[in-house]
C-alpha cells in the first residue's frame, strides 16, 4: 500500500507491528509527514485480515515479504522500516534479500525490542488496550487480529537477528510508557521492553513514547528519519567528483 510520495531516495518500505491492531495504518501519520519528501509503502502481514490463513512458519512470512519486495521494487533503492515487533521482520527480510543479491540501503527499527525482552505480566486486555492508539482502535481489534498476534509472537519467539551488510538504525522513543517501566523479571534475567540491540547499529532519539512517537509526535519522528536518510545518501568526500571530473 502506497502511503506517501516524494522525490527523495531511498523509498521506505514499512513492516507493521505483529501486535494487534496491525496493518499499514500503523504508519499513517508518519507517512503523512513524509509526503512530498519521499515514497513510503507498507506491507500488511498475512493472517491479520478476516478469513486469511496464518503462516505456518516464521521463514514463510520472511520469504513472502522478501518475494513481494523483490518483485515490486526491482532496481529501486529502498530501506526497510519496522515499527515495534515489525522491526524483527524488517531485519530478517533485509538479511534474506541480501542472500538474493538485493541490498537495501538501510534497516530502520522504530522502537523495536528483541523477542526475549518481556512485557510485564498482566491482564492481556490491558496490554492490548495499552498498545492500541485509543479506545476506538481497541474496539476495532477483530478476532482475526488478536489470533494472528498470538500466532506471530509464537512463531518469532526464538528469532534472533543475524548480521546484515546494510546499516541499522534504532529510533528509540525518549519516554517509557507506564506498562513499559523497567523491572526485573521473576527469574532475575533481563529487563522489560528494553530497546537495545547488541549488534552494531546507530541510535536516534524520537520525541514521545512507544505510541506517541508514531502519532502525536509523528512529525518529529518523520523529520529525524528523513534527515538520517538524507545524510545516508549524501556522498562522502571520497565519492564526490573532483573539479576535473566535473569538467
Amino acid at each position: 500500500m502506497r502511503l506517501a510520495s516524494g522525490p527523495a531516495r531511498p523509498t521506505i518500505v514499512c513492516l507493521p507491528s505483529m501486535v494487534a491492531p496491525s496493518g499499514p495504518h500503523n504508519f499513517a501519520r508518519l507517512a503523512l509527514h513524509l509526503h512530498g519528501r519521499r515514497d513510503v509503502y507498507a506491507l500488511p502481514h498475512p493472517g491479520f485480515g478476516d478469513g486469511e490463513l496464518l503462516p505456518a512458519t516464521a521463514d514463510l512470512v520472511v520469504d513472502l515479504h522478501a518475494e513481494t519486495i523483490a518483485r515490486a521494487f526491482d532496481e529501486i533503492p529502498l530501506v526497510l522500516a519496522g515499527y515495534s515487533s515489525g522491526g524483527w521482520l524488517a531485519h530478517a527480510i533485509a538479511a534474506r534479500l541480501e542472500t538474493r543479491g538485493i541490498h537495501p540501503r538501510a534497516v530502520v527499527l522504530l522502537d523495536t525490542w528483541l523477542p526475549g525482552d518481556r512485557i510485564p505480566e498482566g491482564d492481556i486486555q490491558e496490554e492490548l488496550r495499552g498498545v492500541a492508539l485509543n479506545d476506538q482502535a481497541f474496539a476495532l481489534m477483530t478476532e482475526a487480529q488478536v489470533t494472528a498476534q498470538g500466532a506471530y509472537l509464537d512463531l518469532f519467539e526464538g528469532w534472533r537477528p543475524t548480521a546484515v551488510n546494510a546499516p541499522v538504525v534504532l529510533v528509540r522513543a525518549m519516554e517509557r510508557m507506564p506498562q513499559q517501566a523497567v523491572a526485573e523479571n521473576p527469574d532475575g534475567e533481563g529487563q522489560a521492553w528494553v530497546t537495545d540491540w547488541v549488534m552494531e547499529h546507530e541510535r536516534l532519539d524520537a520525541a514521545g513514547n512507544h505510541q506517541t512517537m508514531m502519532n502525536e509526535h509523528a512529525a518529529s519522528t518523520a523529520a529525524v528519519l528523513h534527515q538520517w536518510l538524507t545524510e545516508l545518501e549524501r556522498p562522502t568526500e571520497l565519492e564526490r567528483p573532483t573539479e576535473l571530473e566535473r569538467r
